[in-house]
């Protein structure tokens, strides 16, 4: 087997009577400044019970400096079949007690 040797690559020189390249080459294009108006964010995933009401402690308040907040909640739980009735009534009861009866749903 053989091993093939490459020369490095140079610039090539400019021929005598024409100027050569100038300075390091063309400048990069600048990036394009950001465009204003407005973006939506939307925070979702998990969070620990041991952190719920600092999450809301921090969190809201940051929210209501921005416009058009919705908060959407989902919660899921299990627990004894035999409880379940009595569960879902009081689950119910604290949504009215809040005023979130025609807005939260309990399946």
């Amino acid at each position: 087997m053989e091993l093939e040797v490459f020369k490095p690559v140079t610039e090539p020189e400019p021929e005598p009577g024409k100027p050569g390249p100038t300075g390091p080459g063309p400048e990069p294009k600048p990036e394009p400044a950001p465009v204003a108006g407005t973006r939506t964010l939307r925070i979702s995933g998990n969070v620990p019970p041991e952190i719920w009401n600092r999450l809301g402690a921090k969190i809201l308040p940051k929210l209501r400096s921005g416009t058009d907040i919705k908060i959407g909640i989902e919660f899921s739980v299990t627990v004894d079949g035999q409880m379940a009735r009595s569960f879902e009534v009081d689950i119910k009861q604290i949504l009215a007690d809040m005023g979130l009866s025609d807005s939260v749903k309990i399946e």
